[in-house]
């Protein structure tokens, strides 16, 4: 069921928008689409790409794991005034802690899922491309260790009841030879457009749904969520309730699996994934286990990761395949089958297009968009007086729910 606000004419709800019936070649054209404002087109800056369209792999922007990132003293002394009003084990999921400026971004969480879990839909349609079930399962595999970009910025917006987001998103993009602008620009006619809609359907406790589609190459995936927040003395610990899942068509089967435990370490600030993640099959016996480990207070690496593929037949478990490294840059696999073995670089791996494009005006009209909700949020950003506009947002939610 669908949360919808009393006395909300023109807010659309997700079932509705995806039972338009409208075409959606025509609902999301490139003509008349929109990115940051109307007709214009993503940019993607140059120091974030490679000639390749690929992210640059410095030192500067992906290693995270000998060292927490640098962040200015006032922002760190506005956290540990915070944590002095907090109890260890106190449950933040229904009050959510302000977080200082410089570490909240101006993107709500919706957008930001969309983004993180289409970045690279690239490797889910090789997977498709894939007759071997235990290969096709390490692609999935490769996809979802790629969701850990979402988290490497700044913390997300928290979605109001009733926001949604909808977008499509390309998974591949070509750069204008005729135009020497840096511009990348995506090919409408590309068979790999990826369409998405998300939704904040409660508040209290905050549950977001999340549906993409490409019925070209007959891929889906769902998830709806429910987040809880607990303190845990000197970290934030997220758990996540529902399961998430993946389906390709062509091979007859979902694939579904639950997102790891996130903890934000207050202590230097970094955010690193902890427990385990299982992807299990509905047309094989084959399932593949990550394991996030969690680095110890005085020494190790952030983002240590190791897993396997195993073939589950009741309470046996054989294992083909293992793998083991850093979820941020490099993760080696190795098929005990035959002993090949298969290199993935996250933090290198081509963007599935980098291009994410925003649905025609008239979509963006209804006051429960995420780009209307939060326009005011990302204008106050740049003059410093974010989190005026944030509360306003926040108020204007209360005010709602009563």
């Amino acid at each position: 069921n669908i949360a919808t606000p009393e006395n909300s004419a023109p807010y659309t709800t997700l079932s509705s928008l995806l039972s338009n019936t409208a075409p959606k070649d025509n609902i999301f054209s490139a003509e008349d689409s929109m990115t940051h404002e109307p007709n214009e087109e993503v940019e993607i800056p140059d120091e974030e790409l490679d000639n390749s369209g690929s992210s640059k792999n410095t030192t500067e922007q992906n290693d995270h794991r000998n060292e927490a990132p640098n962040r200015s003293k006032g922002v760190i002394a506005q956290m540990l005034a915070l944590v002095k009003k907090l109890t260890i084990g106190q449950d933040l999921t229904s009050n959510p802690l302000q977080m200082p400026e410089g570490l909240e971004g101006t993107t709500s969480g919706l957008e930001s899922y969309q983004q993180s879990s289409l970045r690279h839909t690239d490797i889910l349609v090789r997977a498709n491309e894939i007759e071997d079930p235990v290969l096709r399962l390490l692609e999935v595999t490769k996809f979802i260790i790629t969701f850990g970009a979402m988290f490497q910025n700044k913390k997300p917006l928290n979605p109001v009841l009733g926001e949604y987001s909808v977008c499509k998103y390309y998974s591949n993009q070509k750069k204008e030879t005729s135009k020497n602008d840096g511009v990348f620009r995506a090919d409408d006619k590309d068979p790999n457009v990826f369409y998405s809609i998300s939704e904040q359907v409660s508040h209290h406790p905050p549950i977001s749904v999340c549906y993409s589609e490409n019925k070209e190459q007959g891929i889906e995936l769902t998830s709806c969520t429910k987040v809880n927040v607990k303190f845990l003395g000197t970290a934030l610990r997220l758990n996540f309730e529902g399961d998430s899942t993946i389906t390709l068509h062509k091979h007859k089967e979902t694939y579904t699996f639950k997102p790891a435990t996130v903890m934000i370490r207050l202590i230097g600030l970094v955010l690193e994934f902890a427990g385990d993640c299982e992807i299990s099959s509905s047309s094989h016996p084959y399932v593949s286990i990550i394991h996030y480990k969690e680095k110890p207070y005085l020494r190790g690496k952030f983002h240590k990761t190791e897993g396997r593929i195993v073939k589950r037949e009741g309470k046996k478990e054989e294992q083909v395949v293992h793998f083991k490294g850093y979820w941020d840059k490099d993760i080696e696999f190795e098929d005990l089958r035959n002993k090949n073995t298969y290199l993935f670089s996250n933090n290198v791996c081509p963007r599935a297009g980098g291009i994410y494009v925003q649905p025609p005006h008239s979509y963006d009209q209804s006051s429960y968009s995420s780009r209307n909700i939060w326009h005011h949020v990302k204008t106050a950003h740049s003059a410093g007086d974010a989190t005026k506009a944030k509360r306003e947002v926040e108020d204007e939610q209360r005010r709602k729910a009563k």
